[in-house]
């Protein structure tokens, strides 16, 4: 399939056949990597980048997607919805084209392709809050005093997007917040400012989950906000910190751990910042924690683990990444309340090198379980690319994985 789409393009099959720097490239690049070739074949205009190719030396920062992205969507009339749909569907692809060209190339470390992947998906976010805002105030006028620049409500990203740790198909873990306020907008058909908020979080999930002819752009869970799946989609702050004060189960914590404003106003995304610090810096009882991250973990490897007596699962098999993100976990709720100049990071690496420094854990621990997590994230990043199962033969566990293991078994004891 992807011959006959270059086949179609002379010019390609010219480049291609002449050069052949561009043509090892190329090769290389679909070797074990079946994301790209699908991508190609979808979009054979991606060709391009491989004629001018530009590997990243650091990732572009979000500021810097952001203009990118704004730079390509002014090309647009502002009304045409399916246009503007397509085209940030087809810059997201443009985009991780290039981060996978940096990837196979040995151009940038793993972590610095989580934080490119990282970035752009902030940016995107960014812009499909902006979008959002400007289709509902058009509907229903604005809640008094908010604007698109000071929308009165915060986008808090969860899991690896807060984390600063996405894969190339990672879904994107988001929680909604808003200024407790009020009223009815200001239009021509004025909402409750409750009503605007909820359309404003769906029209923004539309935008990016609707299947276009570009795909999605990116899918999104919501099923970490406040009671789940069956809370409101978006939660005013005082809702949002009295559920974390008393209703929340530790496991909601552990999240919390991992969780970071992306989007939105400042005075809400300090509201969440004050919040988080609040709860994470809270004291418990070490065994009721160690009880409840065990029992949640034993509880997901029962569920989603699918490692077998031939086959690993390098995410939720003993010893896995899972097992690395829940100790982090444990380590930041356990002492961040004991020790006040500890840095609430979102990341597990610095969780883990913060808890070196505090001599949480030994500089030995740190390193191992550092290492193991970065190792297993390269083979998860490569299981991507060529789009198979997160699972190795047993044969080919990492080491690392069963020195993690006996960690948990030590920890947790």
């Amino acid at each position: 399939g992807l011959i006959e789409q270059i086949a179609l393009r002379t010019p390609y099959m010219q480049l291609l056949r002449d050069n052949n720097e561009v043509l090892e490239r190329f090769i290389e690049l679909l070797k074990e990597n079946h994301f790209a070739s699908e991508l190609i074949t979808a979009h054979p205009i991606l060709l391009d980048e491989l004629f001018i190719p530009q590997y990243f030396t650091a990732p572009p920062s979000v500021n810097e997607y952001s203009a990118m992205l704004q730079e390509r969507l002014l090309r647009i009339e502002k009304d045409d919805l399916e246009a503007i749909m397509e085209e940030l569907r087809l810059f997201k692809k443009i985009m991780v084209f290039r981060i996978a060209l940096s990837d196979k190339a040995g151009k940038l470390p793993l972590m610095k392709i989580s934080d490119a992947l990282t970035f752009l998906a902030q940016a995107i976010v960014k812009q499909l809050l902006s979008l959002a805002w400007s289709q509902t105030a058009a509907k229903y006028g604005e809640p008094e005093g908010q604007s698109i620049d000071d929308p009165g409500l915060a986008i808090i990203g969860y899991g690896k997007l807060g984390g600063i740790e996405l894969g190339y198909k990672s879904d994107l873990d988001m929680v909604f917040i808003r200024k407790q306020c009020e009223g009815m907008t200001n239009g021509e058909r004025p909402v409750s400012v409750d009503l605007f908020y909820q359309r404003l979080v769906q029209r923004l999930l539309h935008l990016s989950t609707t299947k276009t002819i570009g795909g999605i752009l990116y899918d999104l869970d919501m099923r970490l906000r406040p009671d789940g799946d069956t809370g409101l989609l978006i939660s005013d702050v005082q809702s949002f910190e009295q559920y974390q004060l008393s209703r929340a189960w530790t496991w909601e914590h552990q999240a919390l751990v991992r969780a970071r404003p992306i989007a939105g106003s400042l005075n809400i995304i300090n509201e969440f910042e004050r919040i988080r610090t609040e709860i994470l810096r809270s004291k418990r009882d070490d065994t009721k924690l160690k009880e409840d991250v065990v029992q949640m973990r034993e509880k997901m490897r029962a569920h989603l683990d699918r490692t077998s007596d031939t086959l690993y699962d390098i995410k939720q098999g003993p010893g896995g990444m899972i097992d690395v993100e829940f100790i982090s976990q444990y380590l930041l709720l356990r002492y961040a309340p004991v020790n006040e100049d500890m840095i609430l990071w979102t990341d597990n690496v610095r969780i883990l090198e913060e808890c070196a420094r505090l001599s949480i854990i030994s500089e030995e621990l740190k390193v191992t379980l550092i290492n193991a997590y970065i190792d297993i994230r390269k083979i998860y990043h490569e299981l991507s690319l060529a789009d198979l199962p997160r699972l190795v033969s047993m044969q080919n566990r990492l080491e690392a994985t069963y020195k993690v293991e006996q960690i948990w078994k030590e920890m947790f004891s």
